[in-house]
């Protein structure tokens, strides 16, 4: 009849292994030091590719500190007598009491070595 239309589909995943290759620009940087790494992406050949890649670096000491503080709200008998009485005095503002302790543990030290380092010329 020549006016019927057909149609097919097919479902398919293209994967494509990349090897991503990070090399910092100095072997340390100093707290607050803005640094720059060199990124190399190639493909499971070892030709370059074109990617957009999003970078973050955390000090895992910090992370477990945060980690911690925030499992307190499930246990806090891992404090003894020091969390219940916290949690009686504060109540519900202890969470947010803790974490704004752990930040200024984090910031103030930070603070201080960079205005340390800009003092002795390093930064």
């Amino acid at each position: 009849d020549g006016r019927k239309l057909h149609a097919a589909t097919k479902d398919f995943t293209v994967e494509r292994a990349l090897n991503i290759v990070i090399t910092p620009r100095k072997e340390f940087f100093a707290p607050g030091e803005t640094g720059t790494v060199d990124l190399r992406v190639t493909d499971q050949t070892g030709q370059p590719v074109e990617a957009e890649l999003s970078l973050a670096l955390v000090n895992p000491l910090q992370l477990f500190k945060i980690a911690a503080v925030l499992d307190l709200r499930q246990n806090l008998e891992v404090l003894g007598p020091a969390g219940t009485y916290a949690y009686r005095t504060y109540g519900s503002q202890l969470m947010p009491l803790l974490v704004g302790f752990l930040l200024l543990w984090v910031t103030l030290p930070f603070l201080l070595a960079t205005r340390l380092f800009q003092r002795r010329g390093v930064l």
